[in-house]
């Protein structure tokens, strides 16, 4: 084998390694970004569902690049995906309520970064509120 030959296999060896590690390490929002997250309902019946939308900007306001991983997660039903990449700044995500009834709290991040957390679901912010079920009920006539 000439050392041409060794080099190239040495340098195509070392392109294979640095493709596959890449591909291991999911892309992020950078510093100073934000996230606002929006849901088509604030109330869904017991097991109900509904989408959930999640737009990163970078500081300047500008949405992050495609593919950046937006984590969702849930303190009532649960989230399917949980991690979603974006496509034009937007991550989707459905909401699943489960069979207890109560007031879930959405929440959308990508690495540590989020957004303020007021949790009213009119201003963006990284989480909103969904009621499930009978907890949307504010009174009963009989």
């Amino acid at each position: 084998m000439t050392m041409l030959s060794r080099i190239s296999l040495g340098c195509a060896a070392l392109l294979a390694l640095v493709a596959i590690g890449c591909d291991k390490v999911p892309l992020t929002a950078p510093t100073g970004s934000s996230v606002f997250i929006s849901t088509a309902s604030t109330f869904v019946p017991t097991g109900g569902t509904t989408q959930v939308t999640a737009f990163v900007a970078e500081s300047g306001g500008t949405q992050v690049q495609n593919g950046t991983m937006v984590h969702f997660s849930t303190n009532l039903g649960r989230m399917d995906p949980v991690d979603a990449q974006t496509t034009n700044g937007y991550a989707v995500t459905t909401f699943i309520g489960g069979d207890p009834a109560g007031v879930a709290d959405v929440r959308a991040n990508s690495a540590s970064i989020g957004g303020s957390t007021t949790g009213d679901s009119t201003t963006n912010s990284n989480m909103v509120q969904i009621t499930v079920g009978a907890a949307a009920v504010e009174s009963v006539l009989l």
